[in-house]
């Protein structure tokens, strides 16, 4: 503001001098102005102007009114994720959804020699081969447990030191095969056919066998503990040093070998006809299981009959030499043919406490037992 005033005070003293020298309307000259008389005066006066004159702002007005909002800039970047924040506790279970419709049947299995090894050592556990043909095969060793051979034909198949253990082989054909040393334990052999074949040292306890035949048959030193045989077919069958203790067995033993076997605590029954029992432990034993015992024309020498029970067992034309009869009873038995002869032999053998015919307790075989009307110890 300062340096406008002295232009504002020149202009004004300019325009006052020029009404007062102003050239005639007529046209007639005047006195010149004088120019050096002006700035002289403006020298002479004009600090006293500065120092007179002050300039003075006047009150701000009021503000405009705020102008309309220009448009929105462009967004910018997204910022870094934060961090995730603490799960929240999980919810109430809910009801459990109901059961879906089940699933269609899958078709039956099918045999695959990929996870059954019919070979020597070969591994085939719960295995179905049911009907299948592997007769004269070679399967020495090989592990069968809990499979199923319900009609299958093993004719003449070697299965030594196989593992048979729970097979199902109800009707199977095991005739003329070789099971030495194998572990058919809980086997159920219920109508096989095991005619000819060998089982010596094998392990047949637990075994079931009802009308299995087992003609001609070889058990030496096999373990049948507690089998069952019923209405079996065994003749000619050689049970030679086998373990066959605490069994029910009855069937057709005609013919049959029971050397040193040991038959303890069992019950028997069936006809065992001409069967050779040298040397057989048959202590604590029962005759009469489903049928009487029929022993006529078989060969006990030297066997161990402590406190077995006779029954009513058939003895006519049996050989008792050396056999021990301590605490045996005889009190049913019959020994007179249907011709009325009497060959029964008890020579050498050890009489103890033992129950004769007519009840009596005799310590020394009868004196006169061998008169047919004759039945006492005394």
């Amino acid at each position: 503001m300062r340096i406008i005033a002295p232009m504002m005070i020149l202009i004004m003293m300019t325009s006052t001098l020029a009404g007062c020298t102003g050239g005639d309307p007529d046209g007639e000259s005047s006195d010149e102005i004088d120019w050096d008389a002006i700035n002289e005066l403006i020298d002479s006066n004009i600090q006293d102007f500065y120092n007179n004159t002050t300039l003075t702002d006047g009150a701000d007005g009021q503000d405009g009114a705020d102008g309309q909002d220009g448009a929105d800039g462009q967004d910018g970047a997204d910022g870094q994720d934060g961090t995730d924040g603490q799960d929240g506790a999980d919810g109430q279970n809910g009801t459990n959804g109901q059961d879906g419709a089940d699933g269609q049947n899958g078709t039956n299995g099918i045999f695959s020699s990929t996870i059954c090894e019919l070979v020597p050592w070969g591994y085939c556990v719960n295995a179905n081969l049911d009907g299948l043909d592997l007769s004269n095969m070679d399967l020495t060793g090989i592990n069968l447990r809990g499979s199923s051979l319900v009609n299958t034909n093993l004719n003449g198949a070697t299965l030594d030191f196989a593992v048979m253990r729970q097979v199902y082989a109800l009707n199977a054909n095991l005739q003329d095969a070789s099971f030495n040393r194998t572990d058919l334990s809980n086997a159920n052999l219920q109508g096989a056919n095991i005619a000819n074949s060998w089982f010596s040292a094998a392990d047949l306890s637990w075994t079931y066998q009802w009308t299995t035949n087992m003609t001609g048959a070889t058990f030496h030193n096999a373990d049948m503990t507690r089998s069952g045989l019923s209405q079996v077919n065994a003749e000619g069958a050689d049970f030679s040093l086998a373990k066959i203790d605490y069994v029910r067995w009855f069937g057709n033993f005609n013919n049959t070998i029971f050397v040193n076997t040991h038959l303890i605590s069992s019950q028997l029954g069936g006809d065992f006809q001409n069967s050779n029992f040298w040397g057989a432990h048959l202590s604590e034993s029962v005759c009469d299981y489903y049928y009487v015992c029929n022993f006529s024309h078989s060969i006990f020498y030297n066997a161990n009959f402590y406190k077995f029970n006779f029954g009513s067992a058939n003895l006519n034309d049996t050989n008792f030499n050396g056999a021990d009869f301590s605490f045996a009873s005889f009190n049913n038995a019959h020994f007179i043919s249907e011709n009325g002869t009497l060959l029964t032999d008890f020579s050498n053998s050890y009489w103890f406490q033992t129950s004769w015919l007519d009840g009596t307790l005799c310590d020394d075989v009868p004196p006169s037992w061998t008169i047919p009307s004759d039945y006492t110890c005394a």
